[in-house]
């Protein structure tokens, strides 16, 4: 090791250095050989008795220290590279002794095999590596022993020394079941909360994860003590998620939300543990990605439930009836009058009726049909309610107060054969200002017959 950190010493794995009357700061550079696989580097700082020091280990995606007065050694995990090892000795000068270990490669759990491990101790920990082979698998991780009266913990996770998923039963006998959200290598831990001895693992990939259908109700049963899991994928990202658990209301149910990254870091963590079967959670701006969803009856009998999701433009929660309305022409009064285009839909489909508005002839030319709402908005759609001659619309209009103008946020020729229901809903240019007032043209002579509207129905936020 160097005193001088521009010009730092040199570790290498396996190394052994030893230094007396060390009155300063010394500096090393640690190398440590690219592999396939993640190893742990083990550094163990000896100081001469009655001292300590304090000694620290940076890259540029890792820093970790330690102090010899709590501990003498530190760990990381490495696919390889350099690090900078600083020793900084508290007090006068001391003699110190720097050993560097590398693990090599972890042991493997073959898909469906039975692994035998030993802990040897109650401070002993064993981790394992295995393989999910796609997002979305369903992935599961069995630990049994047969140790009396010994309380193991099972842990696994995307890195070595992570927690993402775990099992906190009492015993020796765990589970962790979770939705691989990258494929590659896994890692399991084996430690002890209670007793040592042997044990028996087994990692399996069982097949895609069960999935669930957005905006659609899904049916489910989850034994006693146990949870079911399922993938839930998000492409469009920036809407309000909902997940709803609805069971048995004598059981105990808890649900669990989680989107995950690909180096293990939680993203989103959602989770409702109440004391009954009636759960819910909520995301305003969820990620694109596979979300894990468990239902988990931990300490109650087997129960049936189901599960409703719901992703949904928040901007699409609070639509608006108009609340008045003119026109340039109407049929008559009341009847076909501009008025009967305010409020909710009332009009039967596809048919001549005096509850909508009505033009004063099928070739009026161009004709508008202005309508006011209770509350200001910055426009996002309209849905507008055509019983009626449908796709005479040809431009929707928004009335800007302050410029006292009219801006056009559509303009165009309506499919009449993709209206369905006779809704349509052309995709709006974004305003930059609020507005109560929705002003829509219409080219009365471009469709034949009437050309009626019920109801127009306006979206947009605050």
């Amino acid at each position: 090791m160097s005193d001088d950190p521009d010009e730092p010493g040199q570790l290498y794995n396996g190394g052994f250095y030893v230094m007396q009357g060390v009155d300063g700061d010394r500096y090393a550079q640690l190398s440590i050989p690219d592999s396939d696989y993640l190893q742990e580097v083990t550094i163990v700082l000896q100081i001469s008795e009655g001292q300590s020091a304090f000694m620290s280990v940076e890259s540029d995606q890792l820093y970790d220290s330690i102090d010899t007065d709590i501990e003498d050694t530190l760990s990381f995990w490495s696919t390889g590279g350099d690090y900078t090892v600083t020793v900084e000795p508290f007090g006068a000068a001391a003699e110190i002794t720097l050993i560097t270990l590398l693990s090599g490669p972890l042991p493997e759990l073959p898909d469906g095999e039975i692994v035998a491990g030993l802990l040897a101790d109650e401070e002993d920990s064993t981790t394992y590596r295995f393989e999910a082979s796609e997002a979305g698998a369903l992935m599961s991780v069995t630990l049994r022993s047969d140790v009396p009266d010994s309380d193991f913990e099972l842990d696994a996770g995307l890195q070595p020394d992570s927690d993402n998923w775990s099992s906190y039963r009492f015993g020796s006998d765990e589970e962790v079941r979770f939705v691989a959200p990258v494929a590659g290598p896994f890692y399991a831990r084996v430690s002890s909360s209670d007793g040592f001895g042997e044990f028996e693992i087994v990692a399996e990939e069982m097949g895609m994860a069960p999935s669930l259908a957005l905006n659609a109700v899904t049916w489910g049963k989850v034994a006693e003590g146990s949870d079911q899991v399922y993938a839930l994928e998000i492409d469009e990202p920036g809407k309000l998620l909902t997940v709803i658990l609805v069971g048995d209301p004598t059981v105990d149910l808890d649900l669990q939300v989680v989107l995950m990254g690909s180096q293990g870091e939680t993203i989103h963590y959602l989770s409702s543990f109440e004391e009954s079967s009636t759960e819910i959670v909520s995301q305003a701006s969820p990620q694109s990605g596979i979300y894990a969803v468990t239902v988990s009856s931990l300490f109650d009998d087997d129960s049936d439930y189901f599960l409703l999701t719901r992703l949904e433009d928040p901007i699409n929660l609070a639509g608006q009836w108009a609340i008045e309305a003119e026109a340039t022409s109407q049929y008559s009064e009341p009847e076909w009058s501009a008025d009967q285009a305010t409020g909710a839909p009332n009009a039967a489909d596809r048919t001549d009726d005096e509850n909508a508005w009505a033009p004063e002839s099928t070739t009026a030319g161009l004709q508008t049909l202005t309508l006011l709402y209770a509350h200001p908005v910055y426009p996002a759609s309209v849905d507008i309610y055509e019983n009626l001659g449908p796709g005479a619309v040809v431009a929707v209009e928004a009335y800007d107060a302050d410029s006292d103008s009219w801006t056009a946020l559509w303009e165009g020729t309506a499919d009449t054969v993709d209206l369905g229901a006779a809704i349509f809903s052309p995709k709006l240019e974004q305003a930059g200002f609020a507005t109560d007032t929705i002003r829509l043209v219409l080219d009365t002579d471009s469709v034949q017959g009437y050309n009626e509207i019920d109801a127009v129905q306006l979206f947009g936020r605050p």
